[in-house]
């Protein structure tokens, strides 16, 4: 996920190096899977499909035209997401992966609002948006 527009030291850089640090530790992945968020999870990338993320291109083009089974699968992924919001309230690893889910999309706000600035700004709204995030997904 890690972007040439971005300076390497930002957030996004050191927000993906974590989240591939965190998901090679067993202890972390143990803990993901004592959550009771009714989906089987073998890897923290599990965890975000599971939740509703892409995993890639293929993936999207492999599932083009089955428009109610896509709705079915929202639903189900808006459930997962639900049940692991309630649980990031109390654990700093649900809330990262919430967090890991949401970047994508704060990534796609950060680029949209810095369209015609400078060439860091992008990195710069990115960092606002994510400590708003993190500040959410904590309280919500």
């Amino acid at each position: 996920m890690t972007n040439p527009t971005l300076p390497p030291c930002s957030v996004l850089v050191r927000l993906t190096r974590e989240w591939e640090a965190l998901g090679a530790r067993p202890a972390v992945l143990a803990r993901a899977r004592s959550w009771d968020l009714g989906v089987p999870r073998h890897s923290l990338g599990d965890l975000l499909v599971a939740t509703g993320m892409q995993v890639s291109a293929a993936a999207r083009a492999e599932r083009h035209g089955r428009e109610p089974a896509d709705r079915a699968a929202g639903e189900r992924a808006n459930a997962v997401l639900c049940r692991l919001v309630v649980v990031a309230r109390r654990d700093d690893l649900a809330a990262r992966a919430v967090l890991q889910r949401l970047l994508p999309g704060l990534l796609a706000v950060a680029r949209r609002r810095s369209r015609g600035m400078g060439p860091g700004d992008a990195a710069v709204c990115l960092e606002d948006l994510v400590a708003a995030a993190w500040s959410v997904i904590r309280t919500f």
